[in-house]
């Protein structure tokens, strides 16, 4: 994704990020996390009207399987 989000929009919460968001949120360098999401580790994009997003949600999910959180049935 070649956009880049200028004042307001930049820091709105958003639920789909684009790769280097995705990088930056997980805290890894572009490479890692391409390596991560080749092999599984972390989620794959959706395509969003031509465009790669990777969902906040499943990005969480990912990571709390990585450092060993369950999810609270509360």
């Amino acid at each position: 994704m070649n956009r880049r989000l200028t004042g307001r929009a930049a820091t709105q919460p958003r639920r789909g990020l684009d790769h280097d968001e995705a990088a930056i949120y997980v805290g890894v360098t572009f490479a890692t996390f391409d390596n991560m999401v080749n092999d599984g580790r972390l989620p794959k994009p959706v395509e969003l009207d031509g465009e790669n997003v990777w969902d906040l949600v499943l990005i969480d999910r990912a990571m709390d399987r990585l450092v060993g959180l369950r999810r609270s049935t509360l």
